[in-house]
């Protein structure tokens, strides 16, 4: 009976340790014996000045700098509570030595002024972003943190949250953030000062993310704990744009999990399209997301948001135990640009507090209809829109003057195979593997580019039956036929700013789900784009076609044979008539000549359609004919097991052919061009087939047989390193050169490089079919070779990789691949684009500037990877003209024809490639 009087009592405590600033412990997890302060506590503006409570959120920091004995530290985004300035005055007349970090274009502000006026050392950066800690760490041990600024505003009429700690480690990480900026160093001149972002305060474990270096890290750990909650949900937000988390937490409803959130009132009556999606989404499932508008209208001027009246949190609970919250918003900004820290604490007695706030505001806050007046975004089956074309390869149409098209000029066609017409808006676009970027189409009540309004029916984008809808990346590859039919092209959505895509020529993985996440169709399984081509004689690019069955429905889009080569709109006729009428094509796409007036002018070969037809009727092209006279044969096959095998045909097949040597022919429902064989083999053993020429192909013809070669199953995958590297060869073709280490299947090897253009996927140069070689065999791939010499995975039949005639082992490889850089490049050899390479060069011409996205991408690839490269500890990079990075980099400032880089040593750093010529 005394041990349940006792476990009552200490209950009782721990409710009284909820609700205001002065709590009846210093801090969660006292009960446990702990002895630190960690205090939690958050304001209460009400939604009016009749109902708000003044918490003493502004004495709290008062306290906490009176407090102060020797040091203060603090960075604040805006600053103006008279009482907080005259204790930050007052401390340092006691002989506290007090420096400050601010933002630069917040310097004229009343309360930066005031302290710039005295001897209180303050420094102001980020130009390019704003610095929007709010935090100060005193005497090395106490830290505080919130979400709000030291403003009238933000202490006592909006929302906001804030906590301190007691504790050196914690504090430490605070002065180091602190200490960079304070010396000059902010935003991405900042530099992790170390790898250990783990606290622990009176049993409690926590996390700290600094931004923008550590801002990917912590978007990505924010969407990986909403990802695992298991029953729970609550956020609220003030800037929320992040479509990928936005992502999370409607996958995270679909799957069970009760998702609730609040939005800042003004911030999703901007541009913002996060609201509306959530509420869009959760129109469908008992689970939500459900979401509110904030109601308080607690403001210095009534009815006026600008000083008051919002939501300024940014802090998210999960499972009511696990608590995001700091200076960082759910946004792009936050993520990239801004200086910003964020904190989670895996406490139920933190996530108990902020429930508090969080129900409060809850309870007050309003219906977001009150902003979205229609709703917006069908539901859907997999199937009823579809990809149905994809330009990947680019464009030579926007400037581009050597051998490669420019690849921003990308676009993907959808097409609407129902008899309805299917409403869009809110749904999301993915074109990655690892589905890192999401786009979402958008409706009108969030997006104001000029004549969209006017073109999608009051808002909604919709997809009329049997109707196509065109997104882009770029106008250029896409000249108007007919301007004032299409209102300059404002008919088709325009993909811009931090969603631009370039699709990769190393992988195809186009996924469109609807609003409320469901997948509906998919074009690539994350292999080489399995159609579409880049001719760099020509100068032509050609987008890649989709297969329909008769009954109009789609074949399967991760099926490589589901797609075909563009071959130009059904040429029939001759001249400009033979494409008028076949969708966006303009004049000087019709001819494609490398003669006369269109030399170098370059075409796109394709049949991109728009969203409002008119007197453009969609007219797709016929799969023969195509590209350099295709047609369907054999292209590849492989082992599967000791006793299946796999051919794969160019296109999809309704009947298969017969094969001399197979025991069994089945046609693979989700890849019909894929023929799943029965064939015995012994490890390592060469198996050729024979296919006959008596299949039925997906357009009605007779597929054309062939011989087709593979080694059989049971080899280990092969091993090897870069030995020679040929860029930017002019009187002779590009090459690089591999060496192999181990023996085995090379099947799947490739060589993939980094350049000026590269994103967030290396471009791909070359990859190996299923061959066996051994130790010591060499490995030559040779570019730019289209109508020169045949590329044995396209073309097929039996490959054109026999060994050549030496001393020594040569396998001769040939790609179409236009070539690598002649000034800095990333060169990569491994089993995929996406997987982590087994050998990497870099070289550099030492010319005082490698590109941008060279840096950003490539050396983020490789600084993430350590092992790979010996970068030290020279990340990130300082700024884009490093030489530092150059340094690291094999030296080919004089490279060009007949110039190569060979390799010396296997040290994988800068030394290990040497001239040869």
């Amino acid at each position: 009976m005394k041990k349940l009087t006792f476990l009552i009592f200490l209950i009782s405590l721990v409710n009284c340790n909820r609700g205001d600033g002065d709590k009846l412990f210093s801090d969660p997890g006292f009960i446990f014996g702990a002895n630190a302060l960690f205090r939690v506590f958050w304001s209460d503006p009400g939604i009016s000045r009749e109902t708000a409570v003044d918490k003493g959120i502004d004495y709290e920091w008062v306290k906490f700098i009176n407090e102060a004995e020797d040091t203060l530290d603090i960075a604040v985004y805006n600053l103006g509570r008279e009482v907080i300035i005259d204790a930050i005055i007052n401390a340092r007349a006691k002989g506290v030595k007090i420096r400050m970090v601010g933002d630069v274009d917040e310097a004229m502000t009343r309360g930066y002024q005031t302290i710039l006026r005295t001897d209180i050392p303050f420094s102001l950066g980020n130009p390019s972003g704003i610095q929007h800690n709010k935090f100060a760490v005193r005497d090395g041990k106490y830290t505080i943190i919130g979400t709000g600024n030291l403003t009238d505003t933000d202490l006592m009429l909006n929302n906001n949250n804030y906590a301190i700690m007691e504790s050196r480690s914690i504090a430490e990480s605070y002065k180091d953030e602190f200490e960079q900026m304070f010396f000059g160093r902010f935003a991405k001149r900042k530099e992790p000062k170390t790898s250990n972002r783990f606290h622990t305060l009176n049993g409690i474990q926590m996390e700290l993310f600094f931004s923008p270096y550590n801002g990917v890290d912590a978007m990505n750990r924010l969407i990986e704990l909403v990802d695992s909650a298991k029953s729970e949900i609550h956020f609220m937000i003030f800037a929320m744009t992040h479509d990928e988390l936005t992502t999370a937490l409607i996958r995270a409803a679909n799957r069970g999990v009760k998702v609730q959130g609040i939005h800042d009132f003004t911030f999703i009556r901007g541009t913002a399209m996060v609201g509306s999606r959530i509420y869009q989404a959760g129109r469908f499932n008992p689970n939500g997301p459900f979401n509110k508008e904030d109601g308080n209208e607690n403001t210095k001027v009534p009815g006026l948001r600008t000083s008051g009246g919002k939501l300024h949190c940014k802090t998210m609970i999960i499972d009511r135990r696990i608590v995001s919250t700091g200076s960082f918003n759910w946004s792009n900004n936050a993520v990239n640009n801004n200086d910003e820290n964020m904190l989670i604490i895996d406490s139920p007695w933190v996530a108990a507090e902020l429930m508090e706030q969080w129900d409060g505001i809850w309870n007050v806050g309003r219906p977001i209809t009150n902003q979205i007046t229609m709703n917006t975004g069908d539901q859907a089956q997999p199937g009823d829109v579809v990809f149905s074309e994809v330009l990947w390869a680019g464009s030579y149409r926007s400037g581009a003057t050597g051998g490669s098209p420019a690849r921003t000029d990308s676009w993907f066609e959808l097409y609407n195979t129902t008899d309805r017409p299917i409403d869009i808006s809110n749904w999301v676009i993915t074109w990655d593997p690892d589905e890192i970027v999401h786009f979402q189409i958008p409706d009108r009540f969030s997006w104001f580019e000029p004549g969209v309004h006017k073109l999608h029916r009051r808002g909604r984008m919709i997809i009329d039956p049997k109707g196509y809808f065109l997104i882009k990346n770029s106008n250029n590859s896409l000249p108007v036929f007919n301007p004032t039919a299409f209102d300059n092209d404002a008919a088709d959505l325009r993909i811009s700013g931090t969603k631009n895509f370039r699709l990769s020529s190393s992988f195809m993985d186009l996924k469109l789900y609807d609003l409320s996440m469901n997948l509906i169709d998919r074009a690539g399984n994350g292999e080489p784009p399995a159609a579409g081509v880049s001719n760099p004689e020509d100068r032509r690019t050609h987008s890649m076609e989709r297969f329909f069955y008769p009954n109009g429905r789609a074949l399967p889009g991760e099926g490589s044979s589901s797609w075909y080569t563009s071959n130009g709109n059904n040429r029939t006729g001759s001249g400009n008539d033979a494409l008028r009428a076949t969708g966006r094509m303009g004049d000087d796409h019709a001819i494609c000549t490398t003669s006369g007036d269109n030399l170098n002018k370059g075409c796109t070969i394709g049949t991109p359609t728009s969203a409002i037809r008119n007197n453009f009727p969609a007219n797709p092209s016929i799969a023969r004919d195509g590209i350099v006279n295709q047609t369907n044969v054999p292209i590849d096959a492989y082992s599967i097991n000791g006793n299946t095998a796999a051919v794969r045909m160019r296109w999809a097949m309704t009947n298969p052919p017969s094969i001399t040597g197979a025991s069994s022919i089945q046609i693979d429902s989700n890849d019909p061009g894929l023929l799943i064989i029965g064939r015995n083999q012994n490890p390592g053993e060469l198996i050729t087939l024979d296919v006959h020429g008596n299949g039925l192909d997906i357009t009605n013809s007779t597929a054309e047989g062939g011989n087709i070669s593979f080694t059989g199953f049971g080899l280990p995958k092969a091993e090897g390193y870069i030995k020679e590297v040929w860029p930017g060869q002019s009187g002779s073709r590009d090459k690089v050169v591999v060496e192999i280490t181990q023996g085995g299947s090379a099947k799947g090897m490739g060589i993939y490089y980094y350049d000026s253009t590269t994103l967030a996927t290396p471009s791909m140069v070359y990859t190996v079919g299923d061959i066996q070689v051994q130790a010591g065999d060499l490995l030559r791939i040779q570019m730019n070779t289209t109508n020169i010499l045949s590329d044995d995975k396209r073309i097929g039949e039996n490959p054109t990789i026999n060994k050549t005639a030496g001393s020594t082992p040569d396998w001769d490889f040939f790609s179409d691949n236009p070539g690598i850089p002649s000034t800095d490049a990333i060169v990569l050899l491994g089993y995929g684009a996406n997987a982590r390479p087994i050998d990497v060069m870099c070289y550099s011409n030492r010319n005082g500037s490698i590109a941008v996205n060279l840096v950003e991408w490539g050396f983020r690839y490789l600084h993430n990877n350590p092992d790979l490269y010996q970068l030290d500890n020279i990340f990130p990079v300082k700024d884009f003209n490093d030489f530092e990075i150059q340094d690291r980099c094999a030296d080919y400032r004089d490279g060009g024809n007949n110039r190569y880089l060979t390799r010396v040593a296997r040290n994988r750093n800068g030394n290990d490639f040497n001239y040869g010529n």
